[in-house]
C-alpha cells in the first residue's frame, strides 16, 4: 500500500542505458514516479524515451541546457549521463533550484560517496 498521493515527476538528463534503467521505475511504480521530460543529444535514444513514456514534444530536448531556459517542468531532474559529465548539469540544476525546481544526480542521492 502506497502513501503517495501523486507521483513525483522527473526529467531524465541522458537517455542511454542508465537513463532507461532509472526511467523504468516509472513503469513498475506509476503511482510513485512519472517521466515527464527527456534531454538527450542522440535522436534515437531521445525518441525512444519519449515514445515509451508518452512525453509531450515540448518537454523533449537535444541538450540538457535547454531545460534551464524553461519554466519548471518537473519535481526533479535525474542526471543519468556519463559520470564525467555530471558536474555541470548538477551545478546548474542546483542553481535553478533557487528559483523553484531542483536537480538530483544519482551520485548525490547516495548515502556514501564510496557506495556502488
Amino acid at each position: 500500500m502506497s502513501s503517495f498521493t501523486k507521483p513525483i515527476t522527473g526529467i531524465v538528463l541522458g537517455a542511454g542505458w542508465r537513463g532507461k534503467v532509472y526511467a523504468a521505475f516509472a513503469k513498475r511504480h506509476p503511482e510513485r514516479w512519472k517521466v515527464v521530460g527527456v534531454a538527450e543529444p542522440r535522436p534515437w535514444h531521445r525518441q525512444d524515451l519519449q515514445s515509451t513514456y508518452d512525453i509531450p514534444a515540448e518537454n523533449v530536448f537535444s541538450d540538457w541546457r535547454e531545460v534551464l531556459d524553461k519554466p519548471r517542468l518537473a519535481d526533479v531532474a535525474v542526471i543519468t549521463m556519463q559520470d564525467a559529465m555530471h558536474v555541470e548539469p548538477a551545478v546548474e540544476m542546483a542553481r535553478k533550484a533557487a528559483f523553484g525546481s531542483h536537480g538530483q544526480s544519482r551520485r548525490t542521492a547516495r548515502s556514501s560517496p564510496c557506495a556502488t
